[in-house]
């Protein structure tokens, strides 16, 4: 895991936050997915490219998502939101999956987004139906 930390990919788990306290929406403040979107897509192309992927692979209210390093957890949260999907998102890194689950809690999506701190290469779920 410290590997991870050196390679510096995500260096600030809390610069989502910050940013969203600069706006006004501070502390536990409910938020919309939308305005998290402006900081929490770590890929290119926001939320049109998982919106994208969402169509192209069918992905609805009966669809199981399993996001892995799934970093402050924003495709998890947009797919949930929009598809209203359940999403398991799994991150290595105990600071991001710490962020990612506040954001979640705060977007009112814990019901449909399961957050996992774990390494995925050494994670074990009994059968695909337990990843949520």
């Amino acid at each position: 895991m410290q590997d991870i930390k050196r390679m510096q990919l995500y260096a600030d788990a809390r610069r989502v936050e910050r940013e969203l306290a600069a706006l006004g929406s501070a502390g536990e403040s409910p938020l919309d997915t939308a305005r998290c979107a402006r900081f929490d897509q770590l890929h290119y192309g926001g939320t049109s490219a998982v919106d994208e992927a969402a169509h192209r692979l069918g992905i609805d209210a009966g669809t199981r998502v399993l996001d892995v390093g799934s970093g402050l957890g924003g495709p998890a949260r947009h797919l949930a939101a929009s598809t209203g999907c359940a999403v398991t998102a799994v991150e290595l890194q105990p600071d991001f999956h710490d962020a990612a689950s506040r954001l979640t809690r705060r977007c009112g999506l814990d019901d449909r987004v399961r957050h996992v701190r774990a390494d995925f290469l050494e994670a074990e779920f009994e059968d695909r139906h337990d990843a949520l």
